[in-house]
């Protein structure tokens, strides 16, 4: 028994060993949560030192960076030129040379430096105003500036700048002038509306609509063109809304939400006058062919009128009247209709073989009026036509050293040749089925062996004028068609 009550008093005392130490660290953790407290408590007034100086700092931080406003605009772009005989609606994805528009293209335009040029020079973007202001300077633009400095002697790559202190009474004061680095001692006074001699040459200082009587200083600015180019271009997001649309979203940023739209809508401005101008460079081309052609036709056509007429006179034959050639060209008018068409359109093919061929037509649009009826070289055409144009906007904005364009200049040889190969094939073809129809017709013809001499001349002579005639008239009213779209 002695040894189970000693087992149970060693069990008894253990446990209490057990709940003490538990308590113990306790109490010790409590204590050190009160001590942090009591040494934070103590040093209240840092705490509140570095939130106001945290505050402090951010209020200045805001006041001294000037704010930055975006602005949006959005365009459609239409994917086909409408014209009044091709009674096509909108979105049907081919113009008038066949082309389909790529909004990737036209997203590249609407960046490109040639379109942020324009945009700086229409906006005289090279010349900015900043006015002190409490924490750091102000851009005064538009309706805000009431004048516009305009250097006469300075070019594209200098930078320069003056102060000018404008008076309520219309006079204005410019100082401390620097060209580049070099300061350039000097003072000029004058009245607004007049062009003055300074030291960085002449200036002109212009009233503008927005102008009011005021006192005002202003520090004037004159960078490079390029330095202007580069902030449109940095400060402008171009994006499609999505990639089976043609709506084509531009942001852009600038401290001054006025000129930000400015800046907006005068690229648009300057992107569909560039449209325009490629709509017209397009039909110009057209037209040149057409006129060309109907010039040829019309003296031929004129040369074998000349030729019945002096015929018919020699002979004594009525106007009118064809003799016994009369009676049988009803029987072969069928198979003449058919022999003449295919002669149109061989007529035609020998046409744009000859233009492809010539080296001077090399970086020329292709006319897609051109009469061929043949739907794949037609496309052809217009693949062509799209990647000239491609080519020619990107050289616009580069060099022919451009590996890009150098690339396109290679597509469009092998686009060329391919060309020339199917027309080759097509006139091929033409002269088979030209064989075929005078086959045809020679059947008809026949019968007008025992005419005489006169009416087989008549009906070769007459037989030129038709195809003539109707060349001429399918010039014309292709003529006709291009002065409606214009």
């Amino acid at each position: 028994m002695l040894p189970l009550n000693n087992n149970q008093a060693t069990s008894a005392s253990v446990q209490p060993a057990v709940g003490g130490s538990s308590a113990q660290k306790g109490a010790s953790t409590y204590a050190k949560v009160l001590d942090m407290l009591t040494v934070f408590a103590s040093k209240w007034y840092w705490f509140f030192i570095c939130l106001a100086l945290g505050l402090g700092g951010s209020y200045m931080y805001l006041q001294m960076t000037p704010p930055v406003y975006t602005r949006d605009a959005s365009i459609l772009i239409k994917n086909d030129f409408q014209s009044s005989s091709n009674g096509g609606s909108a979105g049907a994805g081919m113009n008038m040379f066949g082309g389909s528009v790529d909004v990737n293209n036209e997203l590249f335009t609407l960046k490109s430096p040639h379109i942020a040029e324009a945009t700086a020079r229409a906006l005289h973007l090279n010349v900015n105003y900043y006015a002190q202001g409490r924490f750091h300077e102000q851009v005064i633009y538009g309706t805000a500036l009431g004048v516009q400095v305009i250097p006469l002697d300075l070019n594209d790559q200098d930078a320069a700048e003056f102060m000018l202190e404008l008076k309520s009474n219309g006079v204005f004061v410019m100082s401390r002038f620097t060209r580049g680095k070099e300061h350039l001692s000097g003072v000029v006074k004058a009245k607004v509306g007049k062009t003055v001699n300074t030291p960085i040459g002449k200036v002109s200082v212009e009233k503008t609509d927005g102008y009011f009587p005021q006192d005002i200083s202003l520090r004037v600015e004159h960078v490079p063109i390029q330095t202007a180019i580069n902030q449109i271009t940095a400060g402008l997001t171009v994006s499609a809304v999505s990639e089976m649309s043609t709506i084509i979203k531009l942001s852009y940023e600038d401290v001054s939400p006025q000129r930000a739209e400015d800046v907006l809508f005068t690229i648009i401005a300057v992107y569909n006058e560039n449209w325009v101008k490629d709509c017209n460079r397009r039909s110009e081309s057209t037209s040149n062919f057409i006129e060309e052609r109907l010039k040829v036709i019309e003296q031929e056509l004129g040369n074998v009128e000349d030729d019945i007429y002096s015929y018919k006179s020699a002979n004594l034959i009525p106007a009118g009247q064809n003799d016994l050639a009369s009676i049988y060209m009803e029987q072969a008018t069928t198979a003449t209709a058919q022999s003449t068409e295919i002669s149109n359109q061989l007529h035609m093919a020998r046409y744009v073989r000859h233009y492809l061929t010539n080296e001077a037509n090399r970086f020329t649009l292709i006319p897609a009026n051109q009469g061929v009826n043949n739907s794949g070289i037609s496309a052809q055409i217009a693949e062509y036509n799209q990647l000239l144009l491609s080519r020619n906007d990107l050289l616009s904005a580069s060099s022919l050293q451009n590996p890009i364009v150098q690339e396109k200049d290679l597509q469009l040889a092998g686009l060329r040749s391919a060309l020339i190969a199917s027309v080759d094939n097509h006139i091929a073809s033409l002269n088979v089925e030209l064989r075929s129809a005078e086959s045809v017709r020679g059947q008809a013809n026949s019968k007008i062996a025992s005419s005489p001499s006169q009416a087989k001349y008549l009906l070769s002579v007459e037989r030129q004028q038709k195809v003539k005639e109707n060349l001429y008239l399918y010039s014309v009213s292709c003529t006709h068609v291009r002065a409606d779209e214009t």
